[in-house]
């Protein structure tokens, strides 16, 4: 989850609608601000998928059309097929082979865990704020220092807490590696060192611990102090977000990057439409007797969602092709 957005932006509209007395002045903003967005990125944000890219990737399409050209001729096929682009960033998540003939499940286990992680998480603080108003009488203000709190404590671990600790530790995840023949100069660095996917899995596994750990805090918890502590550990456990998505762009040939995104964001979307109803009843119905049972199991599924991290390896990264000496 993306704490530090959602969370502040609920402080800010807050604070707006308790200063004007007007639940509308909210969505007025809103639109401005997204309209603002769209002129921004429409006039002024760099493109960061050239044409040369964008010619590749449509020669790639057009020549899979032209494989396909016969199974479309009647009108039927030619609106299933209409319909499945909507679709088409889906065909990421099927396996792949390596070089070697392995099947390549990397994209799979990232789908699975984004889908499991987001089914238990996405409804989590939900529940954290039902809780803190009804078991603790919390007001709208005292909601808004709780999630003021979290968004703080989420933007210093995304801004400097955890790119810090990268630059700490990523010396100590290097691993050397020996360039191939074609890739060699004709000096003596044959031998090179190179980044592995174990520390992002592990700052990802770490953070769902954290998260998981600091809402199981949070709920249990008696007083206000003790809760903004709580959320503040809570954001320290935001780095799953960026660190996830560069785990699944470096599956994948870097011009179906955007599909493969696209693909996981599905699967995210999936899990995070399930959680209310999965993770809703189960609080509906434990909130009276048992108000913290929704938080171990959260906790319980985050854990196992992080844990399939582990079964992504460096050798199912994308390789980019050797060149062909003529």
């Amino acid at each position: 989850m993306g704490y530090a957005r959602p969370n502040s932006l609920l402080c800010y509209w807050w604070f707006v609608t308790t200063e004007t007395n007007n639940p509308l002045v909210v969505y007025y903003i809103s639109i401005f601000i997204l309209g603002a967005i769209f002129v921004y990125v429409l006039a002024f944000l760099p493109e960061s998928f050239p044409e040369e890219k964008r010619n590749e990737l449509r020669r790639q399409r057009l020549d899979q059309q032209n494989v396909e050209e016969s199974a479309h001729q009647n009108s039927l096929n030619r609106f299933i097929s209409t319909i499945a682009v909507a679709f088409e960033p889906l065909k990421q998540l099927v396996p792949t082979r390596n070089p070697d003939g392995r099947r390549n499940w990397r994209v799979v286990y990232c789908a699975i865990h984004i889908i499991i992680a987001m089914l238990a998480s996405t409804y989590a603080p939900v529940a954290l704020v039902l809780l803190y108003t009804t078991k603790y009488g919390y007001n709208p203000a005292q909601t808004g220092i709780v999630l003021m709190t979290l968004s703080l404590s989420a933007v210093f671990s995304l801004t400097y807490m955890i790119p810090s600790l990268i630059r700490v530790l990523r010396p100590m995840y290097a691993k050397k590696v020996v360039l191939p023949e074609d890739q060699q100069g004709t000096g003596d660095d044959t031998v090179v060192s190179t980044s592995t996917d174990l520390l992002d899995v592990h700052i990802a596994f770490i953070s769902w611990v954290v998260c998981a750990v600091a809402y199981i805090m949070a709920a249990a918890t008696t007083t206000r102090i003790l809760h903004l502590i709580a959320v503040t550990v809570l954001g320290f456990g935001a780095a799953h977000t960026p660190i996830f998505r560069s785990l699944v762009v470096s599956s994948v040939d870097p011009l179906k990057q955007g599909e493969v995104l696209a693909a996981i964001e599905m699967m995210s979307s999936i899990g995070g439409f399930l959680s209310p109803v999965v993770m809703g009843s189960i609080f509906t119905s434990t909130i009276s007797n048992y108000p913290m049972l929704v938080f171990y199991i959260h906790g319980a599924i985050v854990i196992t969602a992080a844990s399939l991290l582990f079964l992504i390896r460096d050798s199912d990264r994308y390789q980019k092709p050797p060149h062909t000496q003529h």
